[in-house]
């Protein structure tokens, strides 16, 4: 039975206490409807239930409001011997985000996390890893290795995710502007593959489609034309851009399957699907032509914070060349060409001066 929030204020104020199992599960499953705060994802409450169930049960039978530093402390030290930093954080995230929807709807009277200063679990922050011009290049090479080649091509040229390009339909293609518009993505969870809007508010953009972008698109278009002809009465019409041999919507997790079958074949190891998005983002910004904040519209980051957070080392290179470029000029960084340039450009300054004092002279005369 579902913990509803009345209940729970009805029940503490009848002088029974919430519990830790109570609050989270009403949370969880009450929360979406009625805080637009709450999360609504139903990846992201597939995640909760699960954290619930498998990492809480030492103090789900706990008062909530009974909980101390030491208490919380102990938990997540017991969790980190047989668990990753990150889903510690993961914990820590839910039973913030309960506590603090708890207090808003009254359900407690005292949020621990503000009552006691609880530091939050560390987790590791991975750079982006891209790959490298050759690993690209092999990869690109072996695309026809997997029926969802054309996907991962579309997902390097554009840098989307996983869910997005699963669930691009073609109705948000604009080939005549030629850009794709990303409203929405497709998820699944035990039992259901459905689509989902933006993840973020920032999530909902443009993105211009390169050459490689639309010839993805056009190869995988041929592609299914083939396919509907082959398989006949079988077919499934369906407004998707990536659809499986049947022309039925394909899923995040076989985009992530048909990845590795292609990484297999032209031995590239080491990556996954969404490396491609970083491998997008990496190249363009050392390109030396793209800020970080076109980098973050483009990948769809509501927060500038994610973007820096993710690609701040590819920033401070990216920066700590353009600096370099005076001493470049002045020879100090490209020996005879740096000050080659530098030469060059006093030339010019000199000449321009010249020309100018004569201009001035004549105009006095």
């Amino acid at each position: 039975m579902l913990a509803d929030p009345h209940v729970l204020a009805t029940t503490r104020g009848a002088g029974l206490d919430v519990t830790v199992h109570s609050l989270i599960t009403a949370f969880i499953e009450r929360a979406p409807n009625r805080d637009r705060s709450a999360p609504k994802s139903p990846v992201t409450l597939q995640r909760y239930r699960g954290l619930l169930r498998n990492n809480l049960q030492p103090i789900s039978n706990e008062c909530v409001e009974m909980l101390d530093t030491d208490a919380v402390k102990r938990h997540y030290e017991l969790l980190a011997e047989s668990l990753s930093p990150t889903t510690v954080f993961h914990v820590d995230t839910l039973l913030r985000a309960a506590c603090a929807w708890g207090k808003r709807r009254g359900l407690i009277t005292n949020d621990p996390f503000v009552e006691h200063p609880i530091d939050r679990p560390s987790r590791s922050k991975k750079k982006a890893r891209s790959l490298l011009v050759d690993d690209v290049q092999a990869f690109v090479r072996n695309i026809g290795a997997s029926q969802r080649g054309n996907a991962a091509l579309f997902a390097l040229a554009t840098g989307m995710r996983r869910g997005e390009v699963a669930g691009l339909r073609l109705s948000s293609i604009d080939l005549k502007r030629r850009v794709v518009i990303v409203r929405e993505s497709r998820y699944e969870i035990v039992g259901l593959r459905a689509q989902k809007g933006p993840k973020t508010e920032g999530s909902e953009r443009e993105i211009p489609l390169s050459p490689l972008a639309l010839g993805a698109l056009e190869r995988e278009r041929c592609r299914l034309q083939a396919q509907a002809k082959l398989v006949k009465e079988l077919w499934e019409e369906h407004d998707y851009a990536f659809r499986d041999e049947l022309g039925r919507p394909i899923s995040p997790g076989s985009l992530s399957a048909s990845f590795r079958v292609i990484a297999q074949a032209a031995g590239v190891r080491g990556y996954t699907f969404h490396g491609l998005r970083h491998t997008f983002a990496t190249w363009i910004l050392t390109n030396g032509k793209t800020d970080w904040r076109t980098v973050q519209h483009l990948l769809g980051h509501s927060d500038a914070r994610t973007t820096l957070g993710i690609y701040g080392h590819v920033v401070e290179a990216v920066s700590i060349d353009a600096v370099d470029t005076i001493g470049r000029m002045l020879g100090t960084s490209n020996g005879r060409s740096g000050r080659r340039a530098a030469k060059n450009a006093a030339s010019e300054g000199t000449a321009t001066k010249r020309k100018n004092a004569q201009t001035t002279k004549k105009r006095r005369s």
